[in-house]
């Protein structure tokens, strides 16, 4: 079980005993998402700072395993919201309005705009105009008579 606190703390928990493995401060503010990659060898959190944290399962010469802090990138410009893991990539969401692809092995990050605030379409009646929103550029319209 994976938990994120206000203090900015990601807490790892025992899930069959409730006891309390590993807590690493890694934000300046609330945690508001984590999440655990499939294979469950990687956690990330995220939040209010929208420094997305990257935690490694590692295992001890003794035998036991540990989670350590291993990345951090700022990949988003406000709060984080969501995190979803798939494959080698993180998808992070917030108050920023973009959805962004994070890679960490490949180090690259893509940035997919929101779709456009007020609607696809703005209507001047009066000049019998209209203006059609595209994610990469805009069309204007003439209305007939």
């Amino acid at each position: 079980v994976i938990s994120g606190d206000s203090q900015g703390r990601t807490s790892f928990w025992n899930g069959n005993n409730g006891t309390l493995m590993e807590s690493i401060h890694g934000h300046k503010a609330d945690v508001l998402t984590v999440e655990l990659n499939p294979d469950g060898n990687r956690a990330y959190s995220s939040g209010i700072d929208p420094t997305i944290m990257h935690f490694q399962l590692i295992s001890k010469n003794n035998g036991t395993k540990k989670w350590v802090k291993s990345i951090h990138r700022c990949v988003n410009t406000h709060d984080v919201r969501s995190l979803v893991c798939s494959k080698d990539k993180i998808y992070s969401g917030g108050v920023d309005t973009y959805l962004t692809i994070s890679n960490y092995l490949a180090k690259s990050v893509t940035r997919v705009p929101p779709i456009p605030f007020g609607g696809v379409i703005e209507l001047a009646r009066h000049a019998g105009i209209f203006l059609l929103k595209y994610s990469t550029y805009l069309e204007v319209w003439r209305l007939g008579e």
